[in-house]
Parts: structure tokens; sequence; C-alpha cells
């Protein structure tokens, strides 16, 4: 029996499969963190169980952005028919991460891209899609709240994992500013 709807024309199953594996890699995060923590008799154990999951899965996205530059910059390359691109600043690397690696994992790309021109960069997603389904039954508090504990750490993996495989060193960090609101604060040391 055909489908009526191409789902794979859109690429509605890939962006809800990487929407389900960051929740499972949250959970699983949490899980893990947990059983450590217990075993290792921590005396600060909420702060250290936060401290331990926040890594684990900031250092999982860490690992797909280092890996995803050099896939990124190949289909590029297949695009436009030349060499890789050349990097010769830093804001121009922001800007292939706000439009090229932005549209190719999310289907879109950044809405703004500020910099103060002295490494600072902030990047703003007005309806980031791997948080905008997240629904507590608590209520709009406890959904920020679980945001900020457990989901926004995987896509700041990815960006430090861009940057770093791109030779910039950076701190990335996230805030949600307004529900489904993300800015992504990054710092280079160039």
């Amino acid at each position: 029996m055909p489908l009526e709807y191409d789902l794979l024309a859109d690429n509605t199953i890939n962006k809800s499969c990487l929407e389900y594996l960051l929740i499972e890699t949250a959970s699983i995060s949490h899980e893990a963190t947990v059983q450590v923590c217990d075993n290792e008799n921590v005396r600060d154990h909420e702060q250290a169980k936060a401290s331990a999951e926040g890594n684990l899965t900031e250092e999982i996205g860490y690992n797909i952005g280092l890996k995803l530059v050099d896939y990124l910059l190949y289909l590029q390359k297949g695009k436009n028919g030349t060499g890789t691109p050349k990097f010769d600043q830093v804001v121009n690397i922001m800007k292939f991460v706000c439009k090229n690696v932005w549209e190719s994992l999310f289907g879109r790309q950044i809405d703004n891209l500020r910099t103060n021109h002295r490494g600072t960069y902030v990047l703003v997603d007005r309806s980031f899609t791997m948080i905008s389904r997240l629904d507590s039954p608590l209520g709009v508090q406890d959904t920020l709240n679980q945001t900020r504990k457990h989901y926004l750490w995987y896509p700041c993996g990815i960006i430090r994992g861009l940057l770093e495989s791109l030779d910039i060193d950076s701190t990335v960090q996230a805030e949600v500013t307004e529900f489904p609101s993300v800015s992504f604060h990054i710092q280079t040391s160039k």
C-alpha cells in the first residue's frame, strides 16, 4: 500500500529520530550518573549528579560535532564543485555553523548571530526544534527547568566539537530565553 504522504521527502523521520535520540541520551545519562554517585557516596549528591550528567551528554554531542564537520564540508564541496571553503575568520566559521550546520541538523538556519568582535558570539534560535515539543505535566516552569538541566548540553557539545575540529577552542553555554527560544553563548580564544 503506497503512502499518501512521503515522510522521507521532508526529513520528518530524521528530525523525529534526532529528537528521540536526545531524549533517550538525556535519560541514560541521568540514570548512569545516579548509579555512579550512589556507588561513590558523594556528599553533594545533587550537584555531582547534575555535573556528571551534563558532562556525559555534552561529550556525546562533542564527538558528533567533531565528525560532522568533515561530512558537511564534503557535501558542500560536492554542491559547488570547488574545494572546501577557506575559513579565514572566526565569524565566517560561525556563519557556516548558523547556515550549513543548523540547516543540515534542524532543517532551518539560526535566526540571529551576534558578536562583539572580541571572541564572543551569540547564536539565537527562536524555535529550537530539539526542545520545542517538550512538555512537562507539572507545567511550563518544570519544562524550562528540565530543558536547562538535561537537554541543552547535547547541542552545546555539537557546537564545541564543530569549532574544535576547525581549530577554534571555545566554551559553549545555552540559555532558554523564552521557551522554545534558545541562545547559545560561545566564547572563543581567537
